[in-house]
């Protein structure tokens, strides 16, 4: 029996039924476009777009007056503003991130069972490894679709001002602070969020510069300093 865990939640009662997929791949959009009078087109860059989960479900209930309490902890689960993570226990190293698109408002009612399709909509298109990669290399190799950077910055002398450059996107991100030996910086680059001593400082980031994130194949990052210790952390994104 495949079970299904959305934000770290998952619930006894709630079965994915016999019949569910995932789709192979997220939509593929190919533009053509006709260039002048010469026959045929050419093909543009790929795009790929969002991913749509169907997923049936059987619930079992023992009395009648235990429905209105059930769909209403499954509006509760399932509901959210932000989306959400998303696991099978068939794909146990796979992440999805999601959002609840429809499917509570239409049940089926049958004597001890409900039965209905959730439709969860994934709107990056991929899928994420489970497990977290770690390295402090700063010339390094990705192998996946672009995704985003957790970068750790520990200061081991007084430094004014620090600035990474990503050299094969020709992106610089700089943060403008006096940092102090001992002081932590933390940038999320797919949250575009700075914390400095675990308090949130985006009034030290300088917005002429440019978040970033990994590229598939060679990443090389410099530093303005070395008056640190560094650690990139990031999940696998694929199709």
């Amino acid at each position: 029996m495949v079970t299904m865990t959305f934000n770290g939640v998952s619930k006894s009662y709630f079965r994915v039924a016999k019949g569910e997929s995932r789709p192979a791949s997220p939509a593929i959009d190919r533009k053509a476009y006709q260039i002048g009078n010469m026959n045929g087109v050419r093909i543009g860059r790929m795009r790929h777009g969002s991913r749509v989960l169907h997923i049936p479900f059987i619930i079992m209930f023992e009395r009648m007056e235990d429905i209105q309490r059930i769909k209403e902890e499954l509006a509760e689960w399932l509901i959210h503003e932000e989306a959400k993570r998303l696991t099978f226990s068939d794909e146990p190293n796979t992440i999805y991130i999601a959002h609840y698109t429809n499917g509570l408002e239409s049940f089926t009612e049958e004597e001890s069972v409900l039965k209905g399709t959730l439709i969860m909509t994934c709107h990056d298109g991929v899928k994420h490894d489970l497990a977290e990669t770690e390295t402090s290399q700063l010339d390094f190799s990705y192998s996946g679709r672009p995704t985003g950077l957790i970068i750790e910055v520990n200061f081991t002398h007084a430094t004014q001002n620090f600035t990474l450059q990503h050299e094969q996107l020709n992106r610089t991100l700089r943060i403008n602070w006096l940092f102090s030996a001992g002081d932590r910086l933390v940038i999320d680059t797919d949250r575009r969020k700075v914390t400095i001593n675990g308090h949130v400082r985006m009034n030290a980031f300088d917005f002429t510069s440019r978040f970033f994130g990994l590229i598939a194949g060679r990443n090389t990052i410099t530093r303005s300093s070395e008056n640190n210790t560094i650690l990139f952390r990031y999940r696998r994104k694929r199709l």
